[in-house]
């Protein structure tokens, strides 16, 4: 199958100054390459040539982009979750993570547990300048209830839960959308990496997750 996989990038590199056969292959891509040979879960390796796995990522980004396109978002796709208490210090580079996102139809739903420090402030401040944050208080009952309770004022169709001190890359959004897309997952797994306040720098880990107890599909 990477063979064929393979020889098909070729052919996507080679036609786009044909449109009509561009666009044949494109909506072949699309509508069945994706799934059937579960694309989105191969390693970089699979194309034998690193060029065409630049050609994958364009495509698929392309095919997003065409089904954000199609789309009409009368409501949020995701709903993000955010339990805040005393988290001053990150809570901007937090919310900051969310709004550059270069998928746009979310909301954010912020639960102030009780803040004593300056947090319900910057919650506000963004809440001004930004209509899909949303800010809920409430007494101090932990990450648990702060979470349920955004639960229940949460419209998206899909729920995503972050930490105050946690942080989107720009593309995670838009990279949900496309597992959605194409697999309509009811569970979506993603890769976590540890951030350094020191040297500004992410460094990958697993230690959060024990694969054991997962599908071997980041969508399922």
């Amino acid at each position: 199958i990477n063979r064929v996989m393979t020889a098909s990038m070729h052919t996507f590199s080679t036609i786009k100054q044909s449109a009509q056969a561009y666009q044949i292959l494109f909506d072949l891509f699309m509508t069945k390459y994706l799934v059937e040979f579960d694309l989105l879960n191969k390693p970089k390796d699979y194309f034998y040539n690193k060029t065409y796995y630049k050609i994958f990522e364009t495509l698929l980004q392309e095919i997003i982009q065409t089904k954000m396109t199609e789309n009409q978002f009368d409501k949020p796709e995701f709903s993000i979750i955010i339990p805040v208490y005393n988290s001053e210090m990150y809570l901007r580079d937090c919310l900051d993570s969310i709004l550059e996102q270069s998928f746009k139809y979310f909301e954010v739903i912020c639960v102030d547990d009780g803040s004593t420090d300056n947090s319900r402030k910057i919650l506000m401040e963004y809440a001004k300048k930004d209509n899909r944050v949303k800010v809920i208080c409430q007494k101090n009952q932990y990450a648990g209830v702060a979470r349920n309770n955004g639960i229940a004022h949460s419209q998206g169709d899909y729920i995503v839960f972050l930490d105050s001190d946690d942080l989107l890359t720009n593309n995670a959004l838009k990279d949900f959308y496309g597992s959605i897309l194409f697999y309509k997952p009811d569970i979506i797994v993603a890769g976590t990496c540890i951030f350094s306040d020191d040297v500004r720098k992410a460094k990958k880990t697993d230690d959060w997750l024990n694969i054991n107890y997962i599908p071997s599909n980041d969508a399922f």
